[in-house]
């Protein structure tokens, strides 16, 4: 087993992690989005305005 072996190995699993973790942050941002379409369209924004003041 070889150093150069093992630093592929390392470079192709640090890969896969940042495609996963790219495509969490990606997923993310659409639940944020879908979220705030939500609540822009909701009737519950005045209910919700006058509980918290």
């Amino acid at each position: 087993m070889g150093l150069t072996n093992i630093s592929a190995f390392a470079k192709k699993l640090s890969m896969i992690f940042f495609g996963l973790f790219f495509l969490g942050f990606l997923a993310l941002l659409a639940f944020a989005y879908l979220v705030t379409a939500a609540v822009s369209h909701s009737e519950w924004v005045p209910a919700l305005v006058a509980v918290s003041v």
